[in-house]
């Protein structure tokens, strides 16, 4: 999708809900009979939904949608979109506490996109072969594997180019990877102190083999674990030094500020999205780079030429010339916009004041498993061990769906949240009133998640809920599981229909 010129530097840009759906992969494109896209999102507010799908993606808010469309009358008037993406730059790293530290912001179409762009800035800097650590791997996306490994991760670029997923990307081959799993083969979390032993000895090996590694680590996977703990990050820098190139993984950003001025100021690389917590629509990611990175990419280093595939000059910081003239000059507003209303969203989240965020966080956990302790459908994860002062709080909740037979296959609860995220009134006749409205509700909660076998549906606190009451919040919840409740008692109608 391209702006075309009207007249002097006025530009004609499509409508905002195209736009949001540009400059990203196919994860963004739209069904041709519901409008949402793969994660069950519209390109334009949907506020009849009740959303509590975070842990995912979300549909874009009224007000983010109005600063979008600022932006988008901005563009259109002529302001260059480079000028407009330096100014983001400049927010985020603000808004996130890091901007004192010295580090810089890269944007990229997506939290997957962000973890290649580390990649190839290790590359860049380093002589040795690479070797990438993927810590937390069965529960980080699933084109992560295929990036940190310096491999095309879908079909189709964000800068629209066709490629062979898996593939190597030009200039990141030979890249061993390692990829540490968090649960055994039942399904069960393993011990913390088993996995950061496996991690340490993965380190060690590949550093002794050679090779720099890039070590991936999770800081709230999409069921909200870590791995490898603090103390071993420490430890790993300790033993190893510049032999091993730290990047945490924060795109759920369930972090609080503290935390990320805490690892860039140890030198490591921070992934970040607008599109979980935060509530943006998707796909917005970031990397965040540590002054030492900064420095040496400032000098003008060449990047991986199967970047550019990837990634466009302006995403990279303007002092960065030498560096950005080996990339394509090409606007990507689509993920611009995206940026603009994830930070929207962002400061809302902030503005609400730390006593209220973690209120908010408080009251949802319990109302959570106050709601759904007595429900015999539903059978929640352990809670994970959380140490984030702003995040004290679960906030992503993973749940079984049992009924007679059992939990759900992983089939079924694909189905099942697809028809929580429909209106079913035409599908389910003969309902009472109560029902009804039930089978009408548009609930959209996060995606399942395999595990042990089966899968896991998730209900996810977002920043959005700091403009809501509790009472609000506990009405939609009871919706939620009242629906899941509808459907399972007419299983046979929804995996005939869906």
């Amino acid at each position: 999708m391209k702006a075309t010129l009207r007249s002097g530097r006025r530009l004609w840009l499509p409508p905002l809900d195209e736009l949001l759906t540009s400059g990203g992969d196919a994860r963004l494109a739209l069904e041709a009979g519901s409008g949402l896209n793969c994660y069950g999102c519209r390109p334009a507010p949907r506020s009849e939904a009740l959303s509590f799908s975070s842990s995912t993606a979300s549909s874009i808010s009224e007000h983010a949608w109005r600063r979008a469309n600022d932006v988008r009358a901005r563009l259109e008037a002529g302001e260059s979109c480079t000028a407009v993406v330096e100014e983001q730059r400049d927010i985020l790293a603000r808004r996130i506490g890091i901007h004192a530290l010295g580090g810089e912001v890269v944007f990229a179409p997506s939290g997957t996109d962000a973890a290649l762009l580390a990649l190839a800035i290790v590359r860049a800097t380093s002589e040795k072969p690479l070797a990438s650590v993927l810590a937390a791997a069965d529960e980080t996306g699933s084109g992560a594997p295929y990036a940190v490994a310096g491999r095309h991760f879908a079909g189709v670029t964000a800068l629209g180019r066709e490629v062979e997923r898996g593939s190597p990307i030009a200039g990141l081959a030979g890249i061993e990877l390692f990829a540490p799993p968090l649960r055994d083969r039942a399904g069960r979390l393993r011990p913390a102190a088993d996995c950061d032993r496996e991690i340490e000895s993965v380190v060690a090996r590949a550093v002794s083999a050679g090779r720099h590694v890039v070590l991936y680590a999770m800081d709230h996977s999409k069921l909200g674990n870590r791995s490898p703990s603090n103390t071993t990050l420490d430890a790993i820098e300790t033993t190893f030094g510049p032999g091993v190139q730290i990047v945490i993984d924060a795109c759920q950003m369930r972090v609080g500020r503290a935390t990320l001025r805490h690892h860039v100021a140890r030198g490591r690389m921070v992934l970040v999205t607008g599109s979980k917590f935060f509530c943006g629509p998707p796909l917005s990611g970031a990397l965040i780079v540590p002054p030492h990175l900064a420095e040496r990419l400032s000098s003008g280093l060449a990047l991986a030429p199967g970047l550019a595939d990837y990634s466009a000059a302006c995403d990279w910081p303007s002092a960065w010339r030498g560096l950005r003239t080996r990339l394509p000059a090409h606007d990507n507003i689509g993920a611009a916009l995206r940026w603009t209303a994830a930070l929207a969203e962002m400061e809302t989240w902030y503005a609400a004041g730390p006593l209220r965020r973690r209120e908010l966080l408080g009251s949802f956990a319990a109302a959570v498993h106050r709601i759904g302790a007595d429900l015999a459908e539903i059978a929640y994860l352990p809670a994970p061990a959380l140490e984030d002062d702003e995040f004290p709080e679960q906030s992503i909740f993973p749940f079984f769906v049992q009924h007679e037979r059992g939990s759900v296959t992983p089939a079924l609860c694909t189905k099942l949240h697809r028809a929580l995220n429909r209106d079913l009134g035409d599908l389910l006749p003969g309902l009472g009133e109560r029902e009804r409205a039930l089978a009408a509700s548009l609930c959209h909660i996060g995606q399942p998640v395999a595990v042990a076998g089966g899968a896991v549906l998730r209900i996810a606190a977002g920043a959005r809920h700091a403009a809501l009451d509790a009472s609000a919040i506990e009405d939609g919840l009871v919706r939620v599981f009242g629906k899941i409740r509808l459907l399972l008692g007419n299983l046979a109608r929804i995996e005939a229909a869906l």
